[in-house]
């Protein structure tokens, strides 16, 4: 894969009890495996976070308990309109490729607009499953 640009993965659920830097912050095996991934692409990556929108791995978080799953519609919509105008300083020029790990929730609002940006989004997880997706993330590792 060429041109990456940045790969955005999902937040977790399950969180460490005090604040700690997005990447530290959620602890389950699972996103570890998407972190995991994204390093491994060598592509600047960020976190997307249902309360907090788009998060730098560095940046210091605060445990929450917010989760996409249980949004409606229009707040999903809100946030995907917050994720746009973080993500607005990181879009440069067309041909680029954005990675995306998420699930249908986060890429809801977003696929568009990198569409309409002209910037490719690569999608290494349509179509699996929740609980197949840290094997075919160890599968796509270099």
């Amino acid at each position: 894969m060429r041109n990456i640009k940045f790969v955005l993965i999902p937040c977790g659920k399950r969180k460490r009890e005090k604040s700690a830097p997005a990447k530290d912050l959620y602890t389950s095996a699972l996103f570890k495996r998407h972190r995991a991934y994204a390093e491994s692409l060598g592509a600047p990556w960020f976190i997307l976070s249902a309360k907090h929108g788009l998060l730098h791995p560095d940046e210091l978080v605060e445990p929450y308990n917010v989760t996409m799953n249980k949004m409606p519609k229009s707040a999903r919509e809100d946030w995907s309109l917050r994720v746009q105008r973080q993500l607005d300083p990181h879009i440069e020029l067309t041909g680029n490729t954005v990675v995306m790990t998420c699930g249908v929730n986060y890429q809801s609002g977003l696929l568009e607009w990198f569409q309409l940006r002209g910037v490719h989004v690569y999608l290494p997880l349509k179509g699996v499953g929740l609980f197949k997706q840290s094997a075919r993330l160890k599968e796509l590792m270099p």
